[in-house]
């Protein structure tokens, strides 16, 4: 009873403080106080903790997609886990055991962020987006975290350099509308965006792979969530770096872009990526 209750505050303030700062950032934009400064400051949020979620909580962290060269440990990863903390997300090593659960009972019963099972569908896609994390309490937790992610983890850590820190830097660039406008930021990428991946990409979109459960591509929510949406492709080939298993899927999974990138720089290596083999024996129309 006490964690639920903990877990129903926790989602409360985490709604009620986000939300409260997209209407003030509105309301600055009907009478005029904000400033471009103000924007770039949501933009440059939105882009950060975006890539802090998709690269580091979910293809490093919880699937270990790809490897930090030595450079990169020191010279990435860092920020990559900053981002991350950035989002309002919680920390890492909740983010992973709640994923890897998802995994393992992905659509079934078990599931605690499915819009299918055991609940209605409407009252399914509610509960999918926003309601089940009061109640998310995976069954095993993740025993493969180096130290620099059981530190991350840790809860004073966690508050001072995600929420705090984005908190203290939205103001000292832009004072309290620059705060209204970072809040607004992580309202939409947190709140809207990234959980829609447990409603939206179970139950609208294309079924490309065959993975067993009903997991959905929306492409067009690739942009916004860092190839996050691609979601079938991700649950067909789980431990795989790229999302994308289509060409034309490729440009929506900017996070394999970016990784990319990061590659080319020697900051990251170990990309496996599935064989084009390997894809055509899980498409649906094969």
């Amino acid at each position: 009873m006490i964690d639920k209750l903990v877990g129903w505050a926790s989602l409360l303030l985490l709604i009620g403080f986000t939300g409260g700062g997209f209407v003030a950032a509105i309301a600055t934009v009907y009478d005029g106080t904000y400033q471009k400064h103000h924007v770039a400051i949501s933009v440059a949020t939105w882009f950060l903790a975006t890539l802090g979620i998709t690269l580091y909580y979910h293809r490093f962290v919880t699937h270990r997609s790809y490897r930090f060269s030595t450079v990169g440990k020191y010279v990435l990863r860092p920020f990559l886990a900053w981002f991350g903390l950035l989002s309002w997300q919680g920390p890492p090593k909740r983010w992973c055991a709640v994923h890897r659960h998802h995994h393992k009972h992905s659509d079934q019963d078990e599931d605690m962020h499915s819009p299918h099972a055991p609940y209605s569908k409407w009252w399914g896609a509610l509960w999918a987006h926003t309601f089940w994390i009061p109640y998310a309490v995976p069954e095993e937790q993740p025993k493969d975290l180096d130290k620099f992610d059981r530190v991350m983890s840790r809860t004073e850590v966690y508050l001072l350099l995600g929420p705090g820190s984005g908190v203290v830097l939205s103001y000292l660039l832009g004072g309290l509308v620059g705060i209204a406008w970072y809040l607004a930021s992580v309202f939409v990428s947190t709140c809207i965006l990234t959980w829609a991946i447990n409603s939206l990409c179970h139950l609208v979109g294309s079924r490309d792979l065959e993975t067993g459960d009903l997991s959905t591509n929306v492409l067009i929510l690739g942009w916004l969530t860092g190839g996050e949406a691609l979601h079938n492709g991700h649950h067909g080939f789980q431990k795989s770096p790229r999302f994308a298993h289509k060409p034309w899927e490729v440009p929506f999974d900017t996070g394999y872009l970016a990784l990319r990138v990061f590659e080319f720089l020697g900051l990251v290596d170990t990309l496996k990526v599935p064989t084009a083999d390997q894809v055509l024996k899980r498409l649906r129309t094969a």
